[in-house]
């Protein structure tokens, strides 16, 4: 379990960091893309919505929410202030966060088969599964 968790660090050192870098021109981070991503695929969303989607708590999803809003990427779409959609900067933004996930992906799937590929992924969601439910375990006890 030790290698697991540490490859998985690793893993996530950097992607965080290649990610930080190719967003710096766009005046955005690594953690604010996903959420960029996930407004324009899903029409009329709500934070809790995001904060579900991307597994991270509401307090989180409220700051950078309140940061895209801040940087004009995002808006609230109707007047209760509920669904939120991107601005026209946000929708510019949207092609060049698609190319970069993907990028990152490719580079640290380089050298593996489809069938490997395929696998991870498996393996990963199934880890994130069990991932989600530590945090109830550990506030249970």
């Amino acid at each position: 379990m030790e290698k697991f968790t540490l490859y998985m660090s690793i893993i996530k050192k950097h992607i965080n960091g290649f990610m930080t870098e190719a967003f710096k021109p766009y005046n955005i981070t690594g953690a604010e893309a996903p959420f960029i991503r996930e407004i324009a695929v899903r029409k009329n969303c709500r934070q809790a919505e995001l904060s579900k989607i991307l597994a991270c708590d509401k307090a989180h999803t409220h700051r950078i929410v309140t940061k895209l809003i801040d940087k004009q990427l995002i808006q609230f779409a109707s007047p209760k202030g509920q669904y939120l959609e991107l601005t026209e900067k946000g929708k510019a933004m949207v092609e060049s966060i698609d190319k970069t996930i993907k990028a990152g992906g490719s580079m640290i799937t380089a050298g593996l088969t489809q069938e490997e590929i395929d696998m991870v992924l498996n393996i990963l969601k199934k880890c994130a599964e069990n991932a989600s439910k530590l945090k109830m375990e550990v506030n249970n006890d």
